[in-house]
């Protein structure tokens, strides 16, 4: 479960995606992770982000808010 998060990585917010429910989204003070197979596997998706919420919409799952910190919103329209 540790790979690919670094050692000391504190995960803030979990996110499943509303239309596949073996997506996960991991915000997490060492950016974004996700997980196609329910959390056996992550990918590190994007660095240098301190993330604290998300939001995928429920409407279009390939667009997803994060909140960061320092406060900041990022939409991606790519999933």
């Amino acid at each position: 479960m540790r790979r690919p998060f670094p050692l000391e990585t504190r995960v803030r917010v979990l996110a499943l995606n509303p239309t596949d429910p073996h997506a996960i989204l991991a915000g997490a003070d060492s950016g974004l992770f996700r997980s196609d197979d329910c959390g056996a596997t992550w990918e590190h998706v994007s660095d240098g982000l301190n993330i604290w919420a998300l939001a995928p919409d429920p409407s279009n799952p390939d667009t997803i808010f994060a909140g960061t910190s320092p406060s900041a919103l990022y939409r991606s329209r790519n999933g």
